[in-house]
Protein backbone atom coordinates (compact mmCIF):
# COMPACT_ATOMS: atom_id res chain seq x y z
CA UNK A 1 0.00 0.00 0.00
CA UNK A 2 1.31 3.35 -0.92
CA UNK A 3 1.50 6.70 1.05
CA UNK A 4 -1.17 8.40 -0.74
CA UNK A 5 -3.86 5.53 -0.19
CA UNK A 6 -2.85 5.61 3.16
CA UNK A 7 -3.47 9.31 3.66
CA UNK A 8 -6.53 8.81 1.35
CA UNK A 9 -7.80 6.43 3.60
CA UNK A 10 -7.15 7.90 6.73
CA UNK A 11 -8.86 10.85 5.65
CA UNK A 12 -12.13 9.29 4.52
CA UNK A 13 -12.49 7.48 7.58
CA UNK A 14 -11.43 10.74 10.05
CA UNK A 15 -15.35 11.21 8.36
CA UNK A 16 -16.88 8.61 9.91
CA UNK A 17 -18.55 8.91 13.62
CA UNK A 18 -16.84 6.27 15.68
CA UNK A 19 -19.89 3.89 15.05
CA UNK A 20 -20.30 4.48 11.38
CA UNK A 21 -16.36 3.29 11.15
CA UNK A 22 -17.37 0.16 13.75
CA UNK A 23 -19.63 -0.91 11.24
CA UNK A 24 -18.00 -0.34 8.10
CA UNK A 25 -15.58 -2.37 9.41
CA UNK A 26 -16.92 -5.31 10.34
CA UNK A 27 -18.91 -4.95 6.91
CA UNK A 28 -15.83 -4.45 5.22
CA UNK A 29 -13.93 -8.04 7.60
CA UNK A 30 -17.32 -10.09 6.45
CA UNK A 31 -17.06 -9.05 2.94
CA UNK A 32 -12.93 -10.23 2.52
CA UNK A 33 -14.02 -13.28 4.56
CA UNK A 34 -16.35 -14.17 2.24
CA UNK A 35 -14.05 -13.62 -0.75
CA UNK A 36 -11.39 -15.68 1.44
CA UNK A 37 -13.70 -18.79 2.00
CA UNK A 38 -14.92 -18.60 -1.71
CA UNK A 39 -11.66 -18.52 -3.09
CA UNK A 40 -10.41 -21.62 -0.70
CA UNK A 41 -10.38 -20.25 2.50
CA UNK A 42 -6.57 -19.43 3.14
CA UNK A 43 -4.53 -16.27 2.79
CA UNK A 44 -1.36 -14.27 3.93
CA UNK A 45 -1.60 -11.70 6.03
CA UNK A 46 -0.08 -10.00 3.00
CA UNK A 47 -2.88 -10.72 1.05
CA UNK A 48 -5.54 -10.08 3.62
CA UNK A 49 -4.15 -6.85 3.56
CA UNK A 50 -4.03 -5.91 -0.42
CA UNK A 51 -7.91 -7.48 -0.51
CA UNK A 52 -9.08 -5.55 2.76
CA UNK A 53 -7.32 -2.15 1.11
CA UNK A 54 -8.70 -3.01 -2.74
CA UNK A 55 -12.40 -3.22 -1.39
CA UNK A 56 -11.85 -0.08 0.62
CA UNK A 57 -10.38 1.76 -2.62
CA UNK A 58 -13.35 0.22 -4.60
CA UNK A 59 -16.24 1.11 -1.72
CA UNK A 60 -14.87 4.96 -1.49
CA UNK A 61 -13.82 5.00 -5.05
CA UNK A 62 -10.05 6.17 -4.40
CA UNK A 63 -9.15 4.26 -7.65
Amino acid sequence: MNYELRISNYLVMSFLKPHEMIQYEKRLWKKAMDIVKEKGGMITITALSQLLSSLMRNHFDLS
